[in-house]
């Protein structure tokens, strides 16, 4: 075959593919990891073991409870408005090494008050804990399907919901310890949420 007819043919093929592409538009897709922070309160020892202002050595672990009201942020509420593949909640424990204290801790999220002491309904547990001589801790579990659409259903209305840090918390120290404001147990929620990203062609 002559070259004449070899770079006719190559532009016949070329001009093919373009009308195909035409007629059938692509996107590059692939997957993206977003990080965000959701609000969260600290366990404040001074409250949580009052009326005892001075801890002595052997003091049986107290059961706590604590229950905050959040809202979500507005970059929460446009992650959750995306093609979400999977997600988790990543729940931080953190304290000062020298804070003789540990902590066996469940965090609870779900979207009513009364839904985070029903077994059955749609939340995200995590259970963690902190050891006395640990400054941090960090745990993850995946949120479900459900647990993903009862996020979505609280960022479509009031953007509320309801967290619960529920456990036991024991001294570990060998000598009096007086509480003071500064005693406290830092709780970190975050979201971590795969996408589905795709990019229009042009």
């Amino acid at each position: 075959m002559s070259r004449s007819r070899l770079n006719l043919l190559g532009a016949l093929l070329a001009t093919a593919l373009v009308a195909a592409c035409e007629d059938v538009p692509f996107a590059p897709k692939w997957d993206a990891d977003w990080y965000i922070p959701v609000p969260s309160e600290p366990i404040r020892l001074q409250q949580k073991l009052a009326p005892v202002t001075t801890v002595p050595p052997g003091l049986p672990a107290v059961t706590a409870s604590d229950t905050s009201q959040q809202n979500l942020a507005e970059s929460v509420g446009q992650l959750l408005d995306q093609q979400i593949r999977s997600a988790s909640l990543i729940v931080t424990l953190t304290k000062p090494a020298s804070l003789q204290f540990t902590a066996s801790d469940t965090v609870i999220v779900a979207r009513t008050l009364a839904d985070l002491s029903i077994a059955g309904a749609t939340r995200i547990v995590v259970p963690i804990a902190i050891a006395s001589a640990d400054a941090s801790v960090t745990d993850t579990a995946a949120i479900t399907t459900g647990a993903i659409a009862m996020l979505r259903q609280a960022a479509a209305s009031d953007g509320t919901l309801f967290i619960e840090v529920r456990g036991r918390i024991q001294y570990t120290g060998s000598a009096p310890h007086t509480l003071t404001a500064n005693d406290t147990i830092g709780v970190r929620l975050a979201l971590l949420a795969r996408i589905g990203v795709s990019t229009p062609a042009n």
